[in-house]
């Protein structure tokens, strides 16, 4: 089961990964999760620490050039004390609630909802 704090947890795990977005998936074929984070203005070094390693065992991180499009809903973050946003697209319906919850309550920064 997805634990609560992993879309915090992508957002504080640093390694080396060097992309414009990075695909967050679910390893557990009964419990499916999908979404991606991409870069929109910050600096580089910011969006690499953010979106490096993987977020737990049950869990990948991968880096692509662009999230996919058709996403079910977008929280565009615009972190604390860091010029440009980083946004979230979803792609997981079930796991939409808890999405907004932590887009809204983000300690990392101001997030905007939009569900598509």
């Amino acid at each position: 089961m997805l634990k609560p704090g992993i879309i915090i947890a992508l957002f504080t795990f640093s390694n080396a990964v060097f992309a414009d977005a990075c695909m967050l998936e679910s390893t557990q074929k009964n419990f499916p999760n999908k979404s991606c984070m991409q870069n929109s203005g910050t600096p580089a070094a910011i969006f690499n620490d953010f979106c490096g390693g993987a977020a737990d065992e049950d869990h990948t991180v991968t880096k692509v050039d662009k999230c996919p499009p058709k996403s079910l809903a977008t929280c565009t973050i615009k972190l604390n004390g860091v010029n440009g946003t980083f946004i979230q697209y979803i792609y997981t319906a079930s796991l939409l609630p808890m999405y907004k919850m932590v887009c809204s309550a983000n300690p990392a920064g101001e997030g905007v909802w939009k569900q598509n």
